[in-house]
């Protein structure tokens, strides 16, 4: 008599890479321009910095990573051996497996010659020579930027200080440097006692509200890499602040000032911070 016997079993997957990129930022490139705001000028030349793990079982060879341009919401997918407007020489550097990355900086990406905001596309093994777990799935990933008509400043709050009246205000020092790709004033500065307090949405009349000090407007340029300290008065603070407290801070909180992060953007945008302080 036949006799049936069940013997549980384990497939194992045979070993195999899987690249993947995990990240990719702006590459600094030893001056101010783009460190900060992802941005470049038209038929210019730019570099990013990523990062690329191995999450399979084999060691993989990264084969070329490629990059693309195009408009920012336009639904491109690269796909294997495709024409790419750069194409890196990084074919033989392999990567350990079992969650092992590489940090790698490609520069000499040319931007398009047509202004706007576009998404950069890059593709690991971009000629699909390295067989892996997936192909499709992890080995692309986007990036966001701006290509400018012509330079344009960037501001980036880097610190405030505030000093508290007797009369329930407070006048804050509000250091601000420019990161952008040209000079550029800053226009009118304010701040608001708590960025936690503040629940409205930002425009371009939110600096002349209740509870908001603002400095006289900055006409005099920044030049790129360099730093101004801008004093706002008469900000509202009817209590003392004894623990840190943070402040939201806009730069040309009257929309005067054109600027990289507005570029492209909706023209009620306005370019918020936050900044700690005590008074």
């Amino acid at each position: 008599m036949l006799k049936r016997v069940t013997v549980p079993y384990t497939v194992t997957p045979a070993p195999i890479p899987d690249l993947s990129f995990d990240k990719i930022v702006w590459a600094k490139n030893g001056r101010y321009e783009g460190v900060y705001w992802s941005a470049t000028t038209a038929a210019q030349t730019f570099g990013v910095k990523m990062s690329v793990s191995n999450q399979g079982t084999l060691p993989g060879k990264l084969g070329a990573i490629k990059f693309w341009s195009v408009p920012f919401g336009s639904p491109f997918v690269p796909s294997c051996n495709a024409t790419a407007d750069v194409s890196t020489a990084l074919k033989s550097d392999t990567i350990a497996p079992l969650g092992k990355s590489k940090t790698f900086t490609v520069k000499g990406i040319p931007a398009p010659a047509t202004p706007g905001k576009k998404t950069l596309v890059g593709f690991v093994d971009g000629d699909c020579a390295t067989a892996e777990a997936d192909e499709d799935v992890d080995n692309k990933i986007t990036f966001t930027y701006k290509v400018l008509p012509q330079p344009l400043p960037g501001f980036l709050v880097t610190s405030s200080k505030a000093k508290r009246t007797a009369a329930g205000t407070a006048e804050f020092r509000i250091t601000i440097k420019n990161v952008g790709l040209a000079a550029g004033a800053l226009g009118v500065v304010s701040v608001f006692r708590s960025g936690f307090e503040f629940r409205e949405v930002l425009n371009c009349s939110t600096y002349n509200t209740t509870g908001w000090g603002s400095s006289a407007a900055v006409t005099t340029p920044i030049e790129v890499g360099k730093s101004a300290v801008v004093v706002v008065p008469n900000v509202p603070l009817p209590y003392p602040v004894t623990v840190t407290k943070t402040a939201l801070v806009l730069v040309d909180g009257a929309c005067q000032v054109p600027e990289i992060f507005d570029v492209f953007e909706d023209p009620n945008t306005v370019h918020s911070f936050t900044s700690k302080y005590r008074a």
